[in-house]
């Protein structure tokens, strides 16, 4: 997920990209790592639902943050590769015995890591920013840098019911246009993260699996 200062904070629909805002600051990580642990329940059921979108081969996680999703992904058994627009995250992520580069996600190219068979992101500023330019560049970016038959897999933040649903429209056509031949649109996280834990889990893992994709709050657009 982006932080706040990667979108200027001046404008509420967030239509101002300005990735040279977001600086390290000391409780940068610290926040994240936080959130993390909040959410990793929620997480434990939902990224191996994610996961099954994945076709065998190398995987990049765009925007990685505090690395998290990246060590679940490894756990489950794909070659993982985590990465971040800033420096401090990528060294986290190399802490945590992660294969980590800084990656910018509209030029993914320019980081010189090849092709890869799997992409993911989850909620990262270029992707969730209202400037479509910005949004148009990173799926273009995104498409260059997949191996043939490869996937994309991207979470989008929750907003406003209504602008989502049409937010995502809008990213289906955008993502067809920068050359992605199926592009598929559906729900995730059905109910909100304390829910996923124990004693809860079982649960909350199988009204994920019948209701997620439908009523869930967050968006996932897979493209191939």
């Amino acid at each position: 997920m982006p932080h706040p200062s990667a979108l200027d904070e001046r404008s509420a629909d967030r239509t101002t990209y300005r990735p040279e805002s977001y600086q390290r600051d000391g409780d940068v990580l610290a926040e994240w790592q936080s959130i993390a642990r909040r959410q990793q329940a929620k997480d434990r059921v939902l990224i191996p639902l994610l996961a099954q979108h994945f076709v065998p081969g190398r995987l990049l996680e765009l925007g990685a943050g505090a690395g998290q999703l990246s060590v679940m992904l490894r756990d489950l058994g794909w070659d993982t590769v985590s990465s971040d627009f800033q420096s401090f995250f990528v060294e986290h992520q190399r802490s945590l015995g992660l294969e980590a580069h800084v990656v910018d996600a509209t030029d993914i190219e320019r980081a010189g890591l090849g092709r890869f068979d799997n992409l993911f992101s989850h909620s990262i500023t270029p992707f969730i920013t209202h400037d479509y330019d910005v949004v148009a560049r990173t799926y273009r970016s995104t498409r260059q840098a997949l191996a043939p038959g490869g996937v994309m897999v991207m979470v989008h933040a929750m907003e406003k019911w209504g602008d989502v649903a049409a937010e995502m429209r809008r990213h289906e056509a955008i993502a067809r246009e920068a050359g992605y031949a199926r592009v598929q649109v559906f729900r995730n996280q059905l109910l909100p993260s304390v829910a996923y834990r124990p004693p809860f889990t079982a649960v909350a893992r199988a009204a994920e699996q019948l209701l997620g994709r439908h009523l869930g709050s967050r968006f996932v657009l897979v493209a191939s």
